[in-house]
């Protein structure tokens, strides 16, 4: 092999790299940091953005006024969670996994400081039935005088049950109504959460309305790393080295 052809195949190695990092970074947007919670900004809903890094709050310490709020149920339908969240700004609706399958933004609202007010009073007085308060479970399992993340206050929804059977056989037909009984879910679920979100809130012209149009989903993540790869699968791209 001749230097010319070394150089050459040098050159087109650097080229691609950094042409992979340059659509890895355009691709992935960030949250603004308010401290005691993120910010999805409206520039990070652009099509054109494949995914949204945020911020780890994990055992922040925050304001307890400021604090953000998750309602959750587990489900088959993505081999992990649905998470409704609720910050003084915004609801936001994403999914979560304790693997390494991808997790999505799906849409984002915005919500004014009175709305926030008074979903969270709402909740403290008169917590909603069938879900359980993580932070006050966890406290009363504190026996060793571990701190445990008080960086939100979360709902986990146990009276949801998933009854799709699993299948002997993922045939064509069965995927198809898999994927029904998802949509079915998660239309009901959201339903609910926004009947309990709203029944809080006094003014019936101040109640929260779920977007009727959808956004294309983003990947989302505080492993920017992950977000890296996940957006380089999907573009057939170079992974991120480790």
């Amino acid at each position: 092999m001749s230097l010319r052809t070394i150089l050459i195949f040098i050159f087109c190695c650097v080229f691609q790299c950094l042409c992979a990092q340059t659509t890895h970074n355009s691709a992935i947007a960030e949250t603004i940091d308010k401290s005691d919670y993120f910010y999805i900004p409206q520039s990070a809903l652009n099509d054109k953005i494949q995914a949204i890094h945020y911020q780890d709050k994990i055992k922040t310490k925050v304001n307890p006024n400021k604090r953000p709020i998750e309602f959750y149920w587990h489900s088959t339908c993505n081999d992990g969670s649905y998470i409704l969240t609720v910050t003084p700004e915004q609801i936001f609706f994403s999914s979560s996994h304790d693997n390494p399958n991808p997790n999505f933004l799906f849409w984002v609202i915005s919500i004014n400081a009175s709305q926030f007010l008074q979903i969270q009073k709402g909740l403290q007085q008169n917590p909603p039935p069938g879900f359980k308060d993580r932070l006050k479970y966890l406290k009363g399992l504190n026996e060793s005088g571990r701190i445990y993340d008080e960086s939100k206050t979360v709902y986990y929804d146990e009276k949801f049950k998933g009854n799709f059977p699993i299948p002997a056989e993922w045939t064509d037909a069965v995927m198809k109504r898999h994927d029904q009984y998802c949509k079915s879910q998660i239309k009901s679920q959201l339903k609910r959460y926004l009947s309990i979100i709203n029944s809080y809130i006094s003014d019936p012209k101040n109640k929260v309305l779920f977007p009727v149009v959808k956004m294309k989903p983003k990947y989302f993540s505080y492993f920017k790393d992950d977000l890296i790869d996940w957006v380089a699968l999907k573009s057939n791209l170079p992974l991120k080295k480790k």
